[in-house]
């Protein structure tokens, strides 16, 4: 599933599902397990973001799937453009992702996290060495997907786009975010060290660090640009000071968020996992968005995944003309364990 465009037609939908009080509902971009859409930004002639939802997840080699992994194997990801030819990397990782990391599994009678973490890293870096012309040299993208393998979470993460894994107790009805990515940028001492040794400058504003860039000669150009994140699927020109597609991958253990030290299952636990880009948290709160869609998935009567969606969008795209408005995408998947 690829997140559609938020368009009249869709909202359209939208209001069908929420007169049927649709928690029955299906459409070819979300049921009552999952859901994405994506509005383009006004501010930008095309809409940059890219996004996949792949659930059940399997690989050609269905001997090693059956023992390793599950029916509710996934993979969601968010891939956010930027750049002249931004639209076309993060094009090329969604049509190519899924299927490179499928490939490079099915090679492997034994999988443990060592060969995932490997699989899911060598995509990365074999799609940024292939992007097509000229598209890598004026033109990157963020690459944030979690993965999941039987009873763990992959995450791998380039760039500044978030994914999170989060937890809903039907007893408390609190919603806690469990774990979120990293986000990539220069000023972090690890980053800003590999950066400048390859010959890179980083740029820090004393009030705003997270607003540090990374500045390059764009060849294409012949000019100095930035960037505003210390690892990219593309950016070549930053390539060449530092800036890396080598994604950060952590591994979580579902059974321990679910079950007890007797190995009995808390029934009142309920886990899910969210990917968006940074367009959505210019103006809302991570935990917010957990909050709206953890109503969707477990609260009865709450919302439609797709409504909440369409909701958690129209709340973070500003509504003053003279803001910038980002091109903002939401995918959220319920995790059965």
């Amino acid at each position: 599933m690829h997140p559609p465009e938020l368009t009249e037609d869709i909202r359209k939908d939208i209001e069908e599902i929420k007169q049927a009080n649709g928690r029955q509902v299906s459409l070819a971009y979300g049921n009552s397990d999952m859901a994405g859409l994506t509005q383009q930004g006004k501010d930008h002639t095309e809409n940059q973001d890219r996004g996949i939802i792949v659930s059940p997840f399997y690989t050609s080699n269905q001997n090693v799937q059956f023992e390793y992994g599950s029916m509710n194997d996934f993979l969601i990801g968010i891939f956010d453009g930027h750049g002249d030819l931004g639209h076309e990397v993060s094009q090329y990782l969604q049509d190519h992702f899924p299927k490179r990391l499928s490939e490079k599994l099915s090679h492997f009678s034994t999988w443990n996290d060592n060969v995932i973490k490997n699989a899911l890293n060598e995509t990365l870096l074999e799609i940024d060495k292939e992007l097509p012309g000229d598209t890598g040299m004026d033109g990157g993208s963020t690459a944030s997907v979690i993965f999941r393998l039987g009873s763990k979470l992959y995450f791998a993460n380039v760039g500044d786009s978030l994914s999170f894994l989060a937890k809903y107790n039907s007893s408390s009805a609190e919603t806690t975010i469990v774990h979120r990515n990293r986000f990539d940028k220069p000023h972090l001492p690890e980053e800003k060290e590999r950066i400048e040794r390859m010959g890179g400058k980083v740029f820090i504003p004393p009030q705003h660090p997270d607003g540090s860039r990374v500045i390059a000669l764009n060849p294409l150009r012949s000019e100095m640009v930035s960037l505003g994140m210390s690892r990219a699927v593309g950016d070549w020109s930053h390539g060449d000071v530092g800036v890396i597609a080598e994604p950060v991958i952590d591994v979580l253990k579902l059974d321990e968020l679910v079950y007890d030290n007797q190995g009995t299952r808390k029934h009142d636990i309920e886990l899910f996992v969210v990917t968006s880009s940074d367009g959505l948290y210019d103006h809302k709160k991570p935990a917010f968005v957990a909050n709206l869609l953890a109503q969707s998935f477990f609260v009865k009567g709450g919302d439609h995944p797709i409504v909440q969606c369409a909701k958690i969008i129209d709340l973070a795209t500003p509504q003053n003309p003279q803001r910038y408005r980002d091109d903002i995408t939401v995918m959220a998947l319920r995790v059965v364990v």
